[in-house]
């Protein structure tokens, strides 16, 4: 079994934000992953124990400052800077170069 290098997970009201079609979180990491490719495969999951507009990324918690963010831009600002700080989770793809 694979085991996951990020996991979202999001309190009950920012749920809502996975599935919306075109400003969702799902196309915004999409995305974001054509302008930063080394931001690794990431689960998204709810949880109940954190507050309704809590999430948390692997474990480190925050909240939405604002409530009004409907297409989770701190959410993505948030992963976008977990993935920097820490180096040790970026999948890098290396492309190889045939030389013939």
């Amino acid at each position: 079994m694979v085991e996951d290098k990020l996991v979202l997970e999001l309190g009950y009201c920012l749920i809502s934000l996975v599935n919306k079609t075109e400003y969702g979180l799902i196309n915004t990491i999409s995305n974001l992953r054509k302008q930063k490719p080394y931001l690794p495969i990431m689960r998204i999951k709810d949880n109940m124990a954190l507050a309704p507009y809590e999430f948390s990324i692997n474990g480190e918690k925050h909240i939405l400052e604002s409530k009004n963010d409907n297409s989770g831009t701190q959410i993505i600002s948030f992963i976008t800077q977990y993935v920097e700080a820490h180096p040790e989770i970026q999948d890098m793809k290396r492309t190889i170069i045939d030389s013939n």
